[in-house]
């Protein structure tokens, strides 16, 4: 008998099921949000696209929404861990928000900041690990920059590497955005081992900018243990007192199955 299986695990949500979102673990539920007290919490709705799921700010400083699948079970420890989400602000100055796509160590942040913020030239985690991409209307320039943070050590890389130079966000303009994390197996390690195994991850970011076709790769080796568990998550924060809508299309996720020795 031959055995058929699939190599790895997926979630390809293009929100075109059931409403599968809420603020609390429930049969059904496969994606949990937050909104702080004003804001609108995602939600499925009609759009040119389709369906997406879309929330708002309202006009207080630092208002956040956010979304993540409900559970930290999402791991590179057996070679790879992909994420890939299309994301746009709607509504709302750009330069007055700001938003983090990626990997992150709480489904959710509730009411403290984004995972990862950035002022000026100087990132603040509030994450112990993250790894994706992050736009601040605050920071000195107006591109998106990758970042990581691996059990509250903020990547020490120059900020001009993590500068994903041309890829400014603009009002209703969607952006691809993809985090690929690679775990670097030592040798004497078997699948079996993998999810407890040392070792070390590289992270792998992409964004495309549709409306101009621009993209930017950033690649790193960074200090993220191989066996961390992560759930992908999406959040925006208004850092102005205007309201912000921001909208997500799709949501990719893949792991990595384990294997046979």
């Amino acid at each position: 008998m031959t055995l058929v299986s699939k190599a790895y695990k997926e979630i390809w949500e293009d929100w075109t099921g059931a409403d599968n979102i809420s603020t609390a673990v429930a049969d059904g539920i496969m994606w949990l949000n937050t909104s702080d007290a004003g804001g609108t919490a995602f939600a499925i709705v009609a759009d040119a696209q389709g369906t997406i799921v879309q929330g708002a700010t309202d006009g207080t400083d630092d208002d956040m929404i956010e979304i993540a699948h409900q559970l930290l079970a999402w791991t590179p420890a057996h070679g790879e861990l992909y994420m890939e989400a299309r994301v746009k602000i709607s509504v709302g100055a750009v330069a007055s928000g700001s938003f983090t796509v990626g990997f992150n160590d709480d489904v959710l942040e509730d009411s403290n900041a984004l995972p990862v913020t950035l002022s000026g030239t100087t990132f603040t985690s509030n994450s112990s690990t993250f790894v994706g991409v992050v736009y601040d209307g605050a920071a000195t320039n107006a591109d998106v920059h990758a970042f990581f943070v691996d059990d509250d050590g903020d990547t020490t890389t120059p900020i001009a590497d993590l500068r994903m130079t041309g890829i400014t966000p603009v009002l209703n303009e969607w952006l691809t955005v993809a985090v690929r994390l690679t775990a670097n197996t030592p040798a004497t390690v078997t699948q079996s081992e993998a999810a407890t195994a040392g070792g070390s991850v590289v992270a792998e970011i992409d964004v495309v900018e549709e409306s101009t076709g621009r993209y930017v790769q950033k690649r790193f080796a960074t200090s993220i243990d191989r066996n961390v568990l992560l759930t992908p998550h999406i959040a925006m924060q208004n850092s102005g007192a205007v309201a912000h809508t921001f909208e997500i299309d799709y949501i990719c996720v893949r792991m990595s199955r384990i294997g046979h020795d």
